[in-house]
């Protein structure tokens, strides 16, 4: 994670949802971290967390990093959204899914389920509902794989739309307790840093601290590429990953990941722009996947002695160059094809960069 935070810290423009028993808001770690959620056991917005569960998750994404207090989240400028489904630890399905359509429609770009029916229970018709509505919406549903040990679907997490998390080793090897299995594809590390609902550290270990590992993983993609889809994200994560025995898939990589999804951007003429973000030392490259007859690129960074922005293809490079810019632009016509957009800057200390690019078709 050092690497990858060497990349970005993350954005407050990312939402996760913690669909749990809530969130305890006075947690000196996560302040500035929460957006309004639900409390679907007392009504209203969450403002409790009377068993801990969801607190413990909610830090784990997002608890804020380099401030010389508590523990740091995977993704430290992050936001959740605290969606509280279950006074205690058992959780009504029907209920559960109730948050995770609100969650939806309230703006969270992926949510983490962190609790699971044993094997031999059948998937919960309105869950699975809730979860084929977030997949349909563009939504990333990130859950616990469970803790049984075996091979067995669980739900949510085998239900379609939802990608289950395995918990794995310090030696990259799927936890004793973990369940396993051809349907899983993704895994993390199974013991996590995080806060009891107190605010003191902990470090609780099973799938359901596994889950939004990857949950703060995937909100560090976004921050660098709001653009990707959920689809994206998931097949990023799965290419990137570190193969592990017991699952079709691998432990993420958080570095390879961040840098993947940073590195990932198809234009089309006519489309939205894209806005790619991350910290910046010094050089950054953008593969580009062109659809259109012009491409214009927006760099905005402060405090740099000089950037350069450039745009190469095979025969060809557009360049320009400011000295001390706070903005910088580039406009290229081109032919459908694959580019590499670059951008060097000469910096005392790595800074926020972002990074806006469209393609037009005249």
């Amino acid at each position: 994670m050092a690497q990858a935070w060497n990349l970005t810290r993350g954005s407050k423009h990312v939402v996760v949802a913690v669909v749990d028993t809530g969130v305890n808001p006075k947690i000196r770690d996560l302040k500035g971290a929460l957006v309004p959620g639900r409390d679907f056991v007392s009504g209203g917005y969450t403002k409790v967390d009377t068993e801990g569960h969801g607190t413990l998750v909610a830090s784990i994404i997002a608890a804020r990093g380099d401030n010389a207090w508590g523990v740091p989240g995977y993704c430290w400028r992050c936001r959740v959204m605290p969606i509280r489904v279950a006074g205690g630890t058992s959780f009504n399905m029907s209920v559960a899914a109730q948050g995770i359509r609100w969650a939806v429609d309230h703006g969270a770009r992926i949510i983490t389920v962190s609790f699971s029916e044993t094997p031999g229970s059948s998937s919960d018709p309105s869950l699975a509902a809730a979860v084929a509505y977030a997949a349909q919406k563009g939504v990333l549903v990130l859950t616990s794989a469970g803790n049984t040990a075996g091979t067995g679907y669980t739900y949510p997490a085998a239900d379609p739309g939802a990608y289950a998390v395995a918990g794995t080793s310090r030696y990259d090897k799927l936890s004793a307790w973990s369940t396993r299995g051809s349907w899983i594809h993704l895994a993390a590390p199974g013991c996590q840093l995080a806060l009891s609902s107190q605010g003191v550290g902990v470090e609780p270990c099973g799938s359901s601290v596994s889950a939004p590992a990857v949950a703060g993983i995937a909100a560090l993609m976004l921050s660098v590429n709001p653009s990707l889809s959920s689809t994206q994200l998931v097949s990023i994560l799965e290419h990137t990953a570190k193969p592990v025995a017991g699952i079709d898939g691998g432990r993420v990589d958080a570095y390879a990941a961040i840098r993947a999804a940073a590195a990932k951007a198809d234009l089309s003429a006519g489309g939205k722009p894209i806005l790619l973000r991350r910290f910046l030392r010094g050089g950054w490259n953008v593969g580009l996947g062109v659809h259109g007859e012009r491409v214009a690129a927006t760099l905005h960074v402060a405090h740099a002695r000089s950037c350069s922005l450039s745009l190469e293809a095979p025969d060809a490079v557009w360049l320009t160059s400011r000295r001390r810019p706070t903005s910088d632009s580039l406009v290229a016509r081109v032919s459908t094809g694959k580019y590499r957009l670059n951008v060097s800057c000469r910096l005392r200390h790595p800074r926020p960069v972002s990074l806006t690019v469209r393609a037009f078709a005249h």
